[in-house]
C-alpha cells in the first residue's frame, strides 16, 4: 500500500470519527491494515476507536500488536494500560503505565492512574508517592489532589473509628455532585459532631461554605482544619486566602496565599493572588514579581495579569 493510500485511509477514518461514525472509522482502518499490516499506527488508531466502544479486549489486541512493531511508543502504553485495567488486569496495566513512564518520565496522567489503582488497591502508600509525582509534574493539578493525598494520609494514621468521617465524606461529594449543597454540609455538620477532630471535615465543609458565599463560616472550618491537621497541605491555606479575600482580609489572605506559595513553591495560583493584593494595595514591585512568578510557572494561563502586568510596567517605567 503506498503512503498516500494510508494517508487516505486514515483521513477517511478523521473524518468518520469526526462525524460519530466509529464502525465506519474502524472498517477504513481495517482495510488499510490489510494492505499495510506492518504499520503500528493504524492498530493503534484502531484500538483506540475499539476502546472509546468499551471493546476492551480487542482494543488491546490492536494494541499488542502495534507494540509489537514498535514497542518504544508511550501513548500506546498508555492506552493499552486503560484497557487492562478496565477488564481487570491491574497488574498489567501498572507494567503498561510504569513503562511508559520510563520512556516519557513527564507523564503526569501515568502517574495519576498509578495512583487510582493503588488506591483502589488499598496500597495507599504507593497511591499517595504516584499522586504526588502527577502534583510535582503539573502543578494545576495539585489543589485536587492535595486533599485526596491528604485523605489518603489520614486513612493510613487509622482514620475515625467506624469510619464515620469517611462514610459522610462520600455522602457529602454525592450530594454536592447533585448541586446540593446545603444537603452535603448538613451531612458533614453531623459527622463533625461526632468527629470533631477530623481535620477533612473541617476543610471540606469549609470548601462548601465557601461555595455557598457564606464566607465567615468557612474560614472558620478552615482554621479548624488547619488548627488539627500537624501538617496542613497548601490548599488548605488557599481556600482560607480565598475567603479571606471575599470579606476584605487582605492582610490575612496574603498570609495565607504566601503560606501556599511556600508549601507549594510551583503553585502559579498563589504567586497570582498575591500579585492581585499588592496590585490593589499598590505596591507595584512586589505584585509585579508576583505576577511574573506566575506567569513563569504557568505561561499559558493567566491571560489577563500579563495584560495587568504590562500596566505594571508602564507604571514603574514612568516612575523612573
Amino acid at each position: 500500500m503506498s503512503d498516500s493510500s494510508v494517508d487516505d485511509a486514515l483521513h477517511r477514518a478523521h473524518d468518520l470519527e469526526e462525524a460519530g461514525d466509529l464502525i465506519g472509522a474502524i472498517e477504513a482502518l481495517s482495510d488499510a491494515i490489510e494492505l499495510a499490516p506492518q504499520n503500528p499506527k493504524l492498530y493503534a488508531l484502531r484500538g483506540r476507536l475499539l476502546h472509546m466502544r468499551k471493546r476492551w479486549r480487542a482494543a488491546i489486541r490492536d494494541y499488542d500488536s502495534a507494540l509489537a512493531i514498535k514497542p518504544t511508543a508511550p501513548s500506546t502504553l498508555y492506552l493499552r494500560a486503560g484497557a487492562r485495567a478496565f477488564i481487570g488486569d491491574f497488574d498489567g496495566a501498572l507494567a503498561d503505565f510504569n513503562r511508559c513512564i520510563e520512556l516519557q518520565p513527564q507523564a503526569a496522567d501515568a502517574f495519576d492512574e498509578i495512583g487510582s489503582i493503588h488506591h483502589f488497591r488499598g496500597n495507599l502508600g504507593d497511591a499517595i508517592q504516584a499522586y504526588r509525582r502527577a502534583a510535582e509534574i503539573e502543578p494545576h493539578r495539585a489543589m485536587v489532589l492535595e486533599e485526596l493525598i491528604d485523605e489518603l494520609e489520614w486513612k493510613l494514621k487509622g482514620g475515625i473509628p467506624g469510619n464515620v468521617a469517611d462514610d459522610a465524606i462520600r455522602k457529602a461529594d454525592a450530594l454536592e455532585e447533585a448541586k446540593d449543597l446545603a444537603g452535603a454540609i448538613d451531612v458533614l455538620s453531623a459527622a463533625i459532631v461526632l468527629a470533631p477532630q477530623d481535620p477533612r471535615l473541617h476543610a471540606i465543609r469549609g470548601r462548601l461554605f465557601d461555595g455557598q458565599r457564606q464566607w465567615a463560616e468557612a474560614i472558620q472550618d478552615f482554621d479548624s482544619a488547619i488548627s488539627l491537621d500537624p501538617n496542613p497541605p497548601a490548599t488548605r491555606f488557599f481556600r482560607r486566602g480565598q475567603s479571606r479575600t471575599m470579606v476584605g482580609d487582605l492582610q490575612g489572605a496574603l498570609q495565607d496565599f504566601e503560606r501556599c506559595a511556600e508549601l507549594q513553591p510551583r503553585s502559579a495560583d498563589a504567586y497570582c493572588e498575591i500579585g492581585h493584593i499588592h496590585y490593589y494595595k499598590g505596591r507595584l514591585v512586589e505584585a509585579k514579581a508576583a505576577f511574573e512568578r506566575a506567569l513563569e510557572l504557568m505561561p499559558e494561563r493567566y491571560a489577563d495579569e500579563k495584560v495587568l502586568l504590562a500596566t505594571i510596567n508602564a507604571k514603574l517605567e514612568g516612575t523612573t
